[in-house]
């Protein structure tokens, strides 16, 4: 049983046995629930269940930010649906954005615009926020353009740059460009490429091919085999 799985099953119970509201309807008094321009229409119909006429419900969210609309989450719930679920809403707007200069703020209106069934809202960055520079560097080769923006940069200066990339698998040519071109690096909440289980599974398969689990304890043995016969996959349960 999934996590969808959870808040199907709850809601559709509830809708086929109404009798059961009773269990989760108005046993709170406030309710504050972060990131609803992610809701769906599962989550959406549990709050309105939890909610009952009893809690004062508060949601959180920026409907230009919905990334979850793979698995049904729609931005209309945070502009409109709430409002009409919960008569007598009132909208505050945060005004500022105190992450980046002006010129990120001018870029991201520009791209957002571009948005059906959005609202007609700008971001804007406080005037205490630092400058900051846009380049664009259209590129085939993502690890060189790095390594040539890079390269020449005293060490300490380093800390001052950030990459960002959609999924981890983007970081591995990148990580091993770095490797190579002797620049130092730190991965944020992600081991590495050559501690990810894939690249553990390949070294595990060179260790075994060489002998070298002669020399292995027991213990040391059942991690890769375990490693093996995990990474990549192979339909075994």
């Amino acid at each position: 049983m999934s996590y969808t799985d959870m808040l199907y099953d709850t809601v559709i119970a509830i809708q086929q046995n109404p009798s059961l509201e009773k269990l989760v309807s108005n046993k709170m008094d406030i309710v504050l629930v972060d990131e609803y321009q992610d809701t769906n229409d599962l989550q959406h119909a549990l709050l309105s269940y939890i909610a009952g006429d009893r809690a004062k419900v508060t949601v959180v969210g920026d409907p230009d930010q919905t990334i979850y609309e793979f698995r049904g989450a729609k931005p209309e719930y945070i502009i409109n649906g709430f409002s009409q679920q919960f008569p007598g809403t009132q909208k505050l707007n945060l005004s500022y954005s105190f992450r980046y200069g002006h010129c990120v703020s001018l870029l991201a209106n520009h791209l957002i615009s571009h948005n059906s069934g959005r609202q007609a809202l700008l971001c804007k960055s406080h005037e205490s926020n630092p400058s900051t520079r846009v380049e664009v560097h259209k590129s085939k080769d993502d690890p060189k353009t790095v390594i040539d923006i890079l390269s020449g940069t005293p060490s300490q200066d380093l800390s001052q740059y950030a990459i960002l990339t959609r999924v981890w698998s983007q970081t591995v040519g990148i990580e091993l460009a770095l490797l190579e071109a002797g620049i130092n690096y730190h991965m944020d909440g992600y081991p590495g490429v050559f501690h990810s289980n894939e690249a553990q599974s390949i070294c595990a398969l060179l260790e075994l091919a060489c002998g070298h689990f002669k020399t292995m304890s027991t213990e040391q043995r059942a991690l890769k085999l375990d490693l093996l016969f995990h990474f990549p996959h192979v339909g075994l349960p």
